[in-house]
């Protein structure tokens, strides 16, 4: 085989590898969203046994899904409801 060949499959792979990368946003379903929702009603931290009772569910539309993401989804609905509450005091 020529070298031609092997640089051309090498850069192939490279370009494959960098699509890979780059697709790192998962946005949830509606589906998802309303199992998610009801992790809101939580004022702390949700307990451990309904984050993964929501995990085990939530495997069901996209394998991605980790504790962790569901604590970050948690986290960032929480903030961004304080910073609504926030807004509207001022």
């Amino acid at each position: 085989m020529c070298k031609s060949y092997y640089y051309y499959k090498v850069t192939d792979l490279l370009k494959a590898i960098k699509a890979q990368k780059s697709a790192k946003w998962y946005y949830p379903s509606k589906e998802e969203k309303a199992i998610l929702k009801t992790l809101f009603a939580f004022d702390v931290t949700p307990p451990d046994a309904t984050i993964n009772s929501v995990l085990e569910i939530l495997l069901t539309y996209w394998d991605g899904w980790t504790k962790k993401k569901i604590r970050d989804v948690w986290n960032y609905e929480k903030r961004k409801g304080k910073q609504a509450e926030d807004k509207i005091q001022e």
